[in-house]
């Protein structure tokens, strides 16, 4: 078969433009790297699939366009199908597959997810980093008071704090306490450690959720300095379907906005 390119998009909502865009991603992706493109779209929206999976049309022999790319409904997998299957690192997207019964049963199907995590073979480290994935995946279709009472009593089961994946984040705040000797100083490093953590997990969200195109937003976090705001907006920006809603959120809470880093009162 040879050397090729593997482009995975994911959705959590039906682009009418996806057509035109997947041509573009791989236009760009040939001319760059040379290579012939296999291009999957991954749908796990809570509104039924509508998206096409390609483009065509024809006016004579010289002139016309057939374009095609794989596109999977998550929502119409089972858990059973997830579970089944020989990786089980597939089961961090359990939270958004059986569209109709996530819907109907709530928290109570999110609580079987996670029961089926905690119950499969993988080692702690991965079921971790699972339950991570997993937790951010869910935040596109349950509430976060949902979503809060189901993760909170895992996360401290697995001590999430400790797996790599949470770490990873968090690393320079740990190291910028290691190295201040008075417990304020501490406090302080911490602090900032925290702030930078959260700050990195929002631009990596966005751009593996929004591509480049989110590169413009992700340079206005880094205007953002309250930790609590940022701890408190982090599930809205998670949440958020489109680049549009998670671009609100940030603007919201930057410091150049009539709001700018005061968390809303309630």
């Amino acid at each position: 078969m040879g050397p090729l390119a593997v482009h995975v998009e994911f959705q959590s909502r039906n682009d009418p433009h996806i057509g035109p865009r997947m041509l573009r991603y791989a236009a760009e992706i040939l001319k760059k790297y040379r290579l012939r493109v296999y291009q999957t779209v991954i749908y796990f929206g809570n509104a039924g699939l509508k998206m096409k999976s390609g483009l065509s049309y024809y006016f004579d022999t010289s002139t016309k366009l057939d374009f095609g790319y794989r596109l999977v409904d998550l929502g119409n997998f089972t858990r059973e199908q997830i579970n089944k299957h020989h990786n089980q690192h597939l089961r961090a997207f359990l939270p958004v597959v059986e569209r109709s019964r996530r819907i109907i049963d709530g928290i109570n199907f999110l609580e079987a997810c996670v029961d089926d995590i905690i119950s499969s073979d993988l080692p702690l480290e991965d079921k971790r980093w699972v339950i991570l994935h997993a937790e951010l995946l869910a935040g596109l279709a349950f509430s976060e008071q949902v979503i809060k009472k189901t993760f909170e009593g895992v996360e401290v089961m697995l001590n999430l704090r400790e797996s790599a994946g949470y770490r990873r984040l968090f690393q320079e705040a740990e190291e910028i306490g290691e190295k201040k000797g008075e417990k304020k100083g501490e406090k302080r490093g911490e602090r900032r450690g925290e702030v930078k953590g959260a700050k990195m997990a929002i631009q990596q969200f966005l751009a593996a959720r929004f591509g480049e195109q989110s590169l413009d937003i992700q340079g206005k976090i880094q205007e953002l300095t309250d930790l609590s705001l940022l701890n408190k907006e982090i599930p809205s920006i998670f949440s958020a379907n489109t680049l549009e809603e998670a671009r609100t959120i940030i603007e919201r809470i930057s410091p150049g906005s009539p709001k700018g880093n005061k968390a809303p009162k309630g």
